[in-house]
């Protein structure tokens, strides 16, 4: 089911168009090594970075990353 716009609460909204916004020039900018200030290109932005996160892996990982206080 999809909901209308008038039914999505804003602060999602806003979260939506903000990954909209990130991905709408899906490029990568490639630096040189040895003058790390130099660009020398831009590389289409792989797929699998484009991906939306999980979030039950996003709260899974974050729950035991914050178990390591030691």
């Amino acid at each position: 089911l999809k909901a209308r716009a008038s039914e999505v609460p804003a602060f999602q909204q806003e979260r939506h168009l903000v990954a909209v916004m990130a991905t709408a020039r899906p490029v990568v900018s490639i630096y040189k090594s040895d003058s790390p200030a130099e660009k020398s290109g831009t590389l289409p932005m792989p797929h699998v970075l484009m991906s939306p996160l999980r979030p039950d892996l996003v709260h899974y990982i974050h729950t035991n990353v914050s178990k390591n206080a030691r």
